[in-house]
């Protein structure tokens, strides 16, 4: 028996290489290059008893637990919701990317209190607590409002 070897021409290899390297910028371009400690778009993907699998376009999906969701969120959402998630780690000790609702939900309030205090407007909140020297107020956060500032 005999077996014909056949020898690729220089032509066949720049082409395979080519190829190779077209179909590596593609695959590399699929995923994000996502920062930690950056707010980013996530898709839900599948609600479990211990949390929300989000996608946000990276190698793996992330759980965000749910109790970081309200009772109304969790009532409301679903497969194909969007969300704004707060990217913690990429990778963790046991390689899953760490997600968090509340922290990017943290950093919106943030930002629309900074637009507030510039444009020097109003802020309304819900008194929650008295302590001594004046009250917890919910604007988004928790804040400390002194007795002095009560109108």
């Amino acid at each position: 028996m005999t077996t014909e070897k056949t020898e690729n021409t220089p032509e066949e290899i720049v082409l395979e290489t080519e190829e190779a390297i077209n179909l590596d910028q593609m695959y590399a371009e699929t995923f994000k290059n996502l920062e930690e400690g950056s707010v980013v778009p996530g898709t839900v993907v599948a609600l479990w008893p211990e949390g929300i699998v989000v996608d946000i376009g990276y190698k793996s999906e992330g759980m965000i637990p749910r109790s970081e969701f309200s009772e109304e969120e969790l009532k409301t959402l679903e497969v194909g919701h969007k969300l704004q998630i707060y990217l913690e780690e990429q990778e963790d000790s046991d390689g899953n990317i760490v997600l968090s609702k509340e922290k990017a939900d943290r950093m919106k309030v943030w930002d629309q209190l900074e637009n507030v205090h510039h444009s020097a407007e109003v802020v309304e909140g819900k008194v929650l607590s008295k302590i001594k020297g004046g009250m917890i107020v919910d604007i988004g956060v928790k804040a400390f409002l002194p007795g002095s500032q009560v109108d």
